[in-house]
């Protein structure tokens, strides 16, 4: 099963949130048959959940923009993409994905997740997209999208379109359970 994971490439990530989402990350790490998907940068939290997945003898899907081609180690990965521009490298992280996992990131990461909300809604597809809420990082902008909801902006409940938790545990269980739907 690929799974993606979108967070932030930004090195100066206050350590506790790094640690929360990476405590996260070693523990789906260690599920049978799951390859990373993922914006292929190298620093940043990204590059630690790279590392982790590495670690765990995972493989890596990476996808990114021609600008970065030289610079990518390309030797790291299972498969590597370059697309054209971001627009498309989110268009085939969606294609790659079958499952979505948002954790702590910033305006990359937030562009990640509305165009994954609006493929999915686009494509009527059962792709399962989860948000890692711990610390309620995302109440703000779940806040702002109930309100949408609540005005019409948004045709179905947020619930069509996202599993919202943030607990470890019930994550991992819902990532398996897709897991094993995928192999069936």
């Amino acid at each position: 099963m690929n799974l993606f994971i979108g967070t932030s490439s930004s090195s100066n990530i206050e350590e506790k949130k790094r640690k929360k989402a990476n405590d996260l990350i070693e523990k789906i790490a260690k599920i049978e048959d799951i390859t990373l998907v993922f914006g292929a940068a190298f620093s940043g939290m990204m590059a630690e959940v790279a590392t982790i997945f590495e670690k765990n003898n995972k493989n890596l899907i990476g996808v990114s923009v021609n600008i970065y081609k030289d610079e990518t180690d390309e030797n790291r990965y299972k498969e590597i993409y370059f697309e054209q521009s971001p627009i498309d490298r989110t268009k085939k992280i969606y294609e790659k994905a079958d499952v979505a996992l948002f954790i702590p990131g910033g305006i990359g990461t937030l562009a990640e997740l509305f165009s994954f909300l609006m493929q999915k809604d686009e494509l009527k597809d059962d792709k399962l997209i989860i948000i890692y809420n711990k610390d309620f990082f995302f109440t703000p902008l779940l806040e702002y999208m109930y309100k949408l909801k609540q005005e019409n902006f948004i045709r179905e409940d947020l619930s069509k379109y996202l599993f919202i938790s943030n607990d470890e545990n019930e994550i991992i269980e819902k990532i398996k359970i897709k897991s094993k739907e995928i192999k069936r």
